[in-house]
């Protein structure tokens, strides 16, 4: 649920972008992950784009995508849309996605 709101089909990729923030706010996050938790927390910025490009700015650092090693060289990401099948058990995507709600069990807003 790290993308809650993504669709494998709408033609964008889902890219979270995590300010700096405390461990004990990403464990309290990660408490709630299987119902999109960190996706209402104030401190990430959640986008959606049809490609993105990566300059490093410095060759003195490690880079890695999705945890493995990747040279320090710019790159982009795009999409093609179309180019892959989903199966799903249910014929559809289908994934739950509830709202937070305040203390008095109204539903928050997302902050902006």
């Amino acid at each position: 649920m790290q993308f809650p709101v993504s669709h494998p089909d709408d033609g964008y990729i889902d890219i979270v972008i995590q300010e700096h923030t405390s461990r004990k706010e990403m464990i309290n996050a990660m408490d709630g992950a299987d119902e999109g938790k960190s996706y209402w927390l104030e401190s990430q910025h959640y986008y959606k784009a049809e490609a993105y490009r990566v300059e490093p700015q410095s060759s003195s650092s490690y880079l890695s995508v999705d945890g493995e090693y990747y040279p320090f060289e710019p790159f982009q990401v795009e999409v093609h849309k179309g180019l892959a099948t989903l199966l799903s058990p249910y014929g559809a995507y289908n994934v739950e996605f509830g709202l937070p709600k305040d203390h008095t069990g109204n539903v928050k807003a997302r902050p902006t």
